[in-house]
């Protein structure tokens, strides 16, 4: 016998919830100019393997987008995330459809020499033209594999809806 599916308040609030997250991967692979790519994937599948269980990539993206329907706040699935290094440098890029349209203001890129212990933080540039969070991280050692994540901070409903993990080496060009 197959149990009736309740179809309660909360049931309908996080299915919709789901669809919402699945719609904007989808949108995000498809996007015209800046879609989501190896890169991107890459990113999220090192923040799964940050989780105490494993999960693949778009288990992240779905555990930050009901982790944040849960706590009333709003999600965003970056794309188009790149690492291009320099001599003691890394300079970051990303797109979202929320950077987009300036629904996230403001954030910071977490940065280390591991993915669990990124203890340094360097402020983004949030733009609309074109729509990206970005930021250039100096004084790093060349040879040496850094580990980078966008966090925004403003304004508050979106405070949680992390990014990948991206990471690069600076190298002597």
């Amino acid at each position: 016998m197959i149990p009736a599916n309740p179809k309660s308040d909360a049931q309908i609030a996080v299915r919709g919830a789901l669809k919402a997250c699945v719609t904007a991967i989808q949108a995000a692979m498809l996007h015209a100019t800046d879609p989501f790519v190896t890169d991107d994937k890459d990113a999220y599948a090192r923040l799964a393997a940050t989780f105490a269980t494993p999960r693949t990539w778009w288990n992240a993206i779905t555990k930050i987008w009901l982790d944040q329907h849960k706590n009333a706040k709003t999600s965003s699935v970056y794309r188009a995330g790149s690492v291009a290094p320099g001599d003691g440098i890394l300079t970051i890029d990303l797109h979202s459809d929320e950077l987009a349209d300036l629904s996230i203001t403001e954030g910071n890129f977490k940065y280390g020499t591991s993915p669990t212990l990124m203890l340094y933080t360097e402020v983004a540039v949030i733009a609309n033209t074109p729509p990206s969070a970005g930021a250039t991280i100096s004084d790093l050692i060349n040879g040496t594999r850094y580990y980078i994540q966008f966090q925004p901070t403003l304004p508050v409903g979106y405070i949680g809806a992390e990014s990948g993990i991206y990471s690069g080496v600076p190298a002597i060009p």
